[in-house]
Order: C-alpha cells, then structure tokens, then sequence
C-alpha cells in the first residue's frame, strides 16, 4: 500500500520507466558489494554481541543481529522473565544451542568474552549503560532518541571519544539505501553548467519548505500480561504498567518526540545540513486524559503528550540566505497517511515513505538543454538523476481522495523494494559490524545524535510551553 497525501495514482514514460529501473538496478548492486565488503572488512571473528533490552524492540534487533556478518549474539539480558524467555527461545532455535541469560546488566559488564552490546532499554537508562560499556571497551549500538537529557547524551559522546570504541544511534534512516539516495537527489551536483543552473538544491530547485509526520491510532499502552508476580519494583519501577508503558512516563522515557519524531528530526538534519534555528509548536494529553485497564480500574496518568504539532526553521544552508520552514506532526489519535517526509522546492517536491521515493515536477520549470543532454549521457547515480531530472509538462495537480486520476504528475523515482532488500535495521546494524571490524564507524554518529536529542528535547518543551525556542551554536556543541 502506498501512503501520503497524494500518492495514489501514478503514470510513468515507458522511456523514463526503463532507465530508472535500470538505475535503481545498479544502484541496488552497488548497495549489496558494498554491503558485502563491510561483512568481510577487517574481520578475524565475529564480535560477540551481547542484547541488553529483550521487548519488541529489542527481540527486532535480536532477529536482524543474528543475520549480521561480524556480529554473533552469545547473551541476552532483561530484567522480565517472559521477555527473557521469548528471546532465548528465538535465539536458542537459531544457534541450535543454549544462550547465555541474566537478568542484570552488570553481569554482562563484567563480562571478558562480550566484545558489543545492543542497548533496547527504556530512553532513560541509556546514557548510564551506553557510558558503563563505553568505559568497559565494549562497542555500543543504542536505539534512539540517544537519551533523556542533554547532559546524559553529551556524557555519551564523550565516553565514545574517550573509550576510542564505537557507538552508533538508532536512527536507522541514515543506514537506508533509500534514504542515502534520497539525500543525493536532493544535493548531488556533478557538472559546472549544473552548479550553476541549480545553484541551491539539486533537482528540486530552491528548497523552502518540508513536512513530516508520524500518524499512529493507538494509546501506545502495552496489553495486560497474566505475569503479575513479576516485582519489578527494586528494578526502578513502580507498577508493572510503568513497566509496560516506560515510553509514557518521565521517569523512564522521553514521550513520542524521542519515539517517534527524533527518526525525523535527524533525517532534518542530516538532508538540511545540520540543525535548525527555531521551534516552536503545541502539545498536550488531550484524548488519553483519562484511562482505564480493561476492569474499569484507572490506570497512572500519562506523563507525556499524545499529540504533538511543532514548526521548525533551519538556515538555507544551499543558498546561504534564508531559511526552509518546516511542519511537523505526531498523532497518536488518527493514522492517516502514518509516516513520511516531503521536502518542497521553487521546482518540485521530493516525497519519501514506506514504499519509496516519489518526485512531483512544478509547471514551467526546466533544466539546460546541456545539462539534460550530459545526464542522459551518465550512468550510475547520474542515469537515475538523467531519468527523473526531465520537466513534466503542464502544472501537477496533488492527489485527493476524490480526483484520483489528477495525482498523476508524480513518478516514483526510488523502489522500495529495489533499494531495500533487508530491513532497515539490518543495514544499521552492519555498519555496526562495519565500524567495529575497520575502525571507521558509519550510521548515526554519536555527534549527530546529540544534536538531534539536544532538538527533540527542547523542541517537546517548546510545544508543551507553548513557546519559541531560538538555538544558538553553542547549544549543538558537546
């Protein structure tokens, strides 16, 4: 299913249609040989993996770890008895052998033969165990939003700097075939002539505004489990639904801005060249005020916003003047359209989602007749640019549920399913492996993980206020 607010319909040039699948062909071969050097590159043995978080979120990552070249998961850690169990037994039926399970970290800190750790533990613990293994001479792969505060992401980098280990955030777009063509459509450049015709952002002319969401429909409360004897109370937690439900609460984690809207607002940063000048924006609990469990029995009040509304200016870092204003929405009361990124220029719009990357021409505007001719010429990279670079002629009309057939000056220039052909998380975690075998780490740095948690965090005080933060230089500086 294709989602967004006007991708439903679509017509292609046969011409044009052949010469991006060839594109997206050759550049889907080149993901994979790179992909494969990073499993070779450096690697005597695999780095044996320990998984500190055994939830959803962290079994995901258990199932896409043990596909790694470079990395061979030899323990699991949860302080949850059903959450340790279900890991075991996946991990158990894939080595065809017992792994090793403790319920404290600190056992696994302790640990000679553990090389790398997967932090998947709620936000607010992962700048004190990042920094513990850090400090061990473990690498660490920490799920996003990097943490809580400020002072604990900035204590993380510094650990990494001083460690001289390897630390990479979670926000897997940057890992994304998808997403790293997305970022050269937007910026690649390659010829004089062309610098000089598209002197802001490449393809999409002078970039000026962008939005983005993340529509879900659900409280984000975890079901009941039926193990109530579970006392998770010397663990830090109060209840078993502070338990479940961490993302909810302060003491735990950092509300759907660091679940959700910090994925996008690193993506912000990493296509507009660093982070933004001003936020503002309104959130509030509007629609979980008051909740019940499945008795009638209130449950503890939600401490975070179920809906967020935030806009954004970042300097035109392009043209060097001005600045790309941009949207951004986190729902938890309707999911429409769910989640994407639209990023919009004085000559057409770069759309991403789920299903791929779709490009809409503005009427009217058109590239050099040299410059089109040298791109035709190209190949690679280049040839997709070739193919998606011509003008459509005539304005486009944006999709709507009831003229369907108008949404048809849209062409899809990135497949989801050629770009991708293993999860996103897959990727992260091979630059993991990648960055522990070479040296060179890859993904989400550290640095740009600060930035964006230093953004998400002021930006959900910022909306909760109701007020406008300016970020100064000095605030991204570690």
């Amino acid at each position: 299913m294709v989602h967004g607010p006007f991708i439903q319909t679509r017509r292609a040039d046969p011409a044009t249609s052949a010469a991006v699948t060839a594109a997206i062909a050759a550049a889907a071969e080149r993901v994979a040989a790179a992909q494969d050097d990073q499993g070779r590159a450096g690697v005597d043995r695999p780095a044996c993996l320990a998984v500190i978080g055994c939830g959803v979120q962290g079994l995901w990552l258990l199932s896409n770890a043990v596909r790694v070249p470079g990395l061979a998961v030899t323990t699991l850690c949860d302080i949850w008895p059903r959450n340790l169990g279900r890991a075991r037994a996946f991990l158990k039926g894939w080595l065809g052998s017992e792994p090793k399970a403790v319920a404290d970290w600190r056992q696994v800190l302790d640990d000679k033969s553990v090389d790398a750790v997967i932090l998947a533990v709620p936000d607010a613990l992962h700048a004190d165990l990042a920094c513990a293994f850090l400090k061990a001479g473990k690498h660490v792969y920490c799920e996003a939003m990097m943490a809580t505060t400020i002072e604990g992401a900035r204590r993380m980098v510094l650990a990494a700097r001083e460690s001289k280990r390897v630390l990479q955030i979670g926000h897997q777009r940057r890992s994304s075939p998808l997403y790293q063509l997305a970022y050269e459509f937007l910026h690649l450049k390659e010829t004089a002539e062309e610098k000089a015709v598209c002197p802001h952002w490449a393809h999409i002319g002078r970039l000026t505004h962008a939005r983005v969401q993340f529509n879900r429909n659900g409280s984000g409360r975890v079901p009941a489990d039926p193990e109530s004897d579970f006392d998770c109370r010397p663990w830090g937690y109060e209840t078993m639904v502070h338990l479940r439900d961490w993302r909810l609460y302060r003491k735990h984690g950092g509300g759907w801005m660091a679940e959700l809207g910090s994925h996008q607002i690193d993506t912000l940063n990493w296509m507009l060249g660093g982070p933004p000048a001003m936020v503002m924006g309104s959130a509030a609990i509007d629609h979980y005020a008051h909740e019940t469990d499945a008795a009638g029995i209130p449950l503890p009040p939600r401490e975070w916003c179920d809906s967020i509304l935030t806009m954004l200016e970042y300097p035109d870092r392009a043209a060097g003047r001005g600045m790309v204003r941009v949207q951004q929405q986190i729902l938890t009361t309707n999911g429409f359209d769910e989640m994407y990124e639209q990023f919009m220029g004085d000559e057409g719009t770069l759309f991403l989602c789920g299903d791929g990357g779709w490009v809409y021409r503005e009427e009217g505007k058109t590239i050099s007749a040299k410059v089109e001719e040298e791109k035709k010429k190209a190949k690679g990279k280049s040839q997709l640019l070739a193919a998606v670079g011509r003008t459509l002629r005539g304005g486009g009309v944006l999709d709507t549920l009831q003229k369907r057939e108008q949404g048809r000056r849209l062409e899809q220039v990135m497949d989801r399913e050629a770009l991708l052909t293993k999860p996103e998380h897959r990727y992260a975690l091979e630059d993991f492996a990648h960055g522990i075998a070479t040296g060179q780490p890859a993904g989400c740095t550290p640095e740009a993980a600060f930035a964006t948690t230093v953004v998400c965090i002021r930006a959900g005080e910022a909306a909760l206020r109701g007020e406008r933060v300016d970020f100064k230089p000095e605030d991204f500086k570690v």
